[in-house]
């Protein structure tokens, strides 16, 4: 995975008022104008948004219904299109990144409204409907803004001169959708919110680092021989805050905890009872790191028999971070909830990761799936990726890299025969309490969404084998002839790293 997606988000990038944006990062020499670049989107748009479009349907949908509950689960997207508009980059920089690739990085806006040209032509503007059990619903406006991570991977001495693209997210992506018409209905605070929190845990599944999509440009890609690890572990120690008052409205003090959230994983300190300066228990975590211009977002929260009252947060880039790691960091204010003057301790220390280095607190696990083989009558194949037995030991990661093999190919591209999918997908995982805790590797194997064969790997078989690797083709039980091409990795966390 890069090390480096050619630095962070200038302050000159702007971003629609409308979505929720971290602060302004310092600009870099590095990042370039993409006026160019925009040019030349604009004149591929109508080539590009028809794929887009084409893999919402395809793989979007099918994700999507498989997270929503009971008959949402019929949710249908009958039409998208995208519109005219294109979508926008600001701010590319480029990098030379680990493991012999080439890293870019760019701002993405993409704005687009049912009415954004009054009196244009039906094609210029947004036009999505969705089907959900007795009701069509449209999309009014839809809004993105992120920083994308693109990794050429490995480079090659004759063209296409790389051997796949890895795109990426660094950090989950500002998302705004609207529904219009009948779908006022599903904007309430139950349907909606779930339909919302839906489309944003795949947009994760699929983009948001850890995670990422990889397009092979050769034949002669492989994917054992590309793959990266993180960078590491990132310790996080939230040690207490100092600043709080008695609210006028309450009789004891806040009762203060501190979420941290890095990426797709989130964990919570014990509860600090009635303390204007808390200090936290439970605070020590372990977090995967991919590169430095991830963020760490801590929220402040006072817990109520109601709902959570936030009291305030801090946003820090891993770069800031790790240059000053023992340190009171000053807290955002929400509102009037929060004094100006808050401050919060933290303690980091970030841990390379090492085929040699411990495993027993902490520890990484990737998962690279090739492909499969001799499947049999099968229609459309797909695979999930889990580690452990899921949210009920604290640190194990039971979301997974969900990959597919459609029924329906995207326009122009090769028909992929199902009993021979070729998948492509990494997953990283950083597993809290280490190799101990970990269990085993799963790797679901599905026919049309039902199960057909799961391949199971200790974790402590891997850790000890040498090189800490075990892969290869191995057999899918209960599936004769049927293997799959597959390799788990377990990293062990090297001394932390001076800045």
């Amino acid at each position: 995975m890069a090390n480096d997606d050619g630095g962070p988000r200038s302050a000159a990038a702007t971003p629609p008022a409308t979505l929720p944006v971290a602060p302004p990062r310092p600009p870099l020499s590095k990042l370039q104008s993409v006026e160019w670049l925009n040019d030349l989107l604009a004149t591929l748009w109508p080539y590009m948004s028809p794929a887009i479009e084409a893999t919402v349907q395809t793989q979007v949908q099918p994700m999507v219904a498989d997270m929503l509950p009971g008959p949402l689960k019929k949710i249908s997207f009958d039409k998208v299109h995208l519109g005219a508009k294109p979508l926008r980059l600001e701010n590319i920089g480029v990098a030379v990144a680990r493991g012999d690739a080439l890293s870019l990085g760019v701002d993405v806006i993409f704005e687009q409204a049912a009415g954004s040209k009054p009196g244009a032509a039906d094609g210029d503007n947004l036009d999505v409907e969705i089907s959900l059990p007795g009701v069509k619903v449209g999309v009014e406006d839809v809004a993105l803004v992120g920083r994308l991570g693109v990794r050429l991977v490995p480079l090659l001495p004759e063209p296409p001169f790389f051997g796949a693209l890895e795109i990426h997210f660094v950090d989950h992506p500002a998302l705004k959708l609207n529904f219009t018409g009948v779908g006022n209905i599903i904007d309430g605070p139950l349907v909606g919110k779930a339909v919302r929190n839906c489309i944003r845990d795949v947009v994760a599944g699929m983009m948001v680092l850890p995670n990422r999509m990889l397009v092979p440009m050769t034949a002669k890609f492989d994917l054992f021989h590309s793959y990266t690890p993180p960078e590491g572990a990132l310790a996080l120690h939230i040690v207490g805050a100092k600043g709080f008052k008695k609210s006028r409205l309450k009789i004891r003090r806040p009762d203060i905890y501190a979420k941290t959230t890095v990426g797709l994983v989130s964990r919570k300190t014990e509860v600090a009872d009635n303390q204007s300066d808390p200090v936290f228990k439970g605070s020590h975590h372990h977090f995967l790191i991919c590169n430095r211009h991830q963020h760490v977002l801590i929220e402040l929260k006072d817990e109520d028999t109601g709902k959570d009252d936030l009291m305030g947060d801090l946003n820090l880039s891993m770069a800031k971070l790790l240059q000053n790691p023992n340190a009171n960091y000053p807290v955002r204010p929400i509102d009037d909830k929060t004094p100006p003057d808050v401050t919060c301790h933290l303690s980091a220390a970030l841990h390379p990761f090492s085929s040699t280095g411990a495993v027993d607190a902490a520890c990484g696990v990737a998962v690279l799936v090739a492909g499969a083989a001799g499947l049999g009558a099968v229609t459309s194949t797909s695979a999930t990726i889990t580690v452990g037995s899921g949210e009920a030991k604290a640190g194990l990661v039971k979301a997974s890299a969900a990959v597919f093999t459609p029924a329906k190919p995207l326009p122009g591209a090769p028909v992929i025969d199902p009993a021979k999918p070729a998948w492509n997908t990494v997953a990283d995982f950083l597993v809290e309490g280490g190799v101990a805790a970990a269990g085993a590797v799963v790797v679901d194997v599905k026919d049309g969404g039902k199960s057909i064969g799961k391949i199971k790997v200790d974790v402590a078989g891997v850790a000890a084998a040498e090189g800490r690797a075990v892969g290869g083709a191995m057999e899918l039980p209960g599936r004769p002839g049927a293997t799959v091409m597959m390799k788990v990795i377990v990293h062990g966390l090297g001394a932390p790293v001076a800045v």
